[in-house]
């Protein structure tokens, strides 16, 4: 056991407790218990937002079961925004996200780079290094 931490000795008896506690206690230990679950959710969200970062490839699966794939344009402390292959914007929870091809490496075998609006400038043989600094740098190409 982690030290500061109390154990709980089982559920059964936990619950008997709670049987026996006026409503303002209730009340109480119900406070506690949402800020810990908030505190746990953010923690969470934290962890799966650091796995992505602005210019990844992501995927994810709508309301009415389409697949959407774009790209990473910001990401904010709740949700990521992504601009769409088809040209919409949207915000969405990390956890609903899975990668498709990480901002450091090219999309396709051949080296292609491809912008956030989709329109592809090879750059065959280009260290990602050098990769992602004609992606910082998009409007030279224009």
């Amino acid at each position: 056991m982690k030290p500061g931490s109390v154990e709980i000795i089982d559920r059964l008896s936990s619950g008997e407790a709670i049987k026996h506690r006026n409503e303002d206690d209730l009340r109480f230990l119900n406070r506690l218990i949402v800020e810990r679950l908030k505190l746990i959710s953010q923690a969470r969200s934290t962890t799966l937002m650091a796995s992505f970062t602005a210019g990844d490839r992501v995927g994810f699966t709508t309301r009415d079961g389409r697949e959407v794939q774009g790209v990473v344009l910001r990401l904010s402390q709740k949700t990521v925004s992504i601009a769409t292959d088809e040209g919409e914007r949207w915000k969405v929870s990390p956890g609903l996200l899975h990668l498709v091809q990480s901002a450091g490496k090219p999309l396709r075998p051949d080296s292609s780079i491809f912008f956030p609006n989709d329109r592809p400038v090879l750059q065959a043989g280009l260290a990602d290094a050098e990769a992602r600094t004609l992606l910082q740098h998009e409007d030279h190409f224009t």
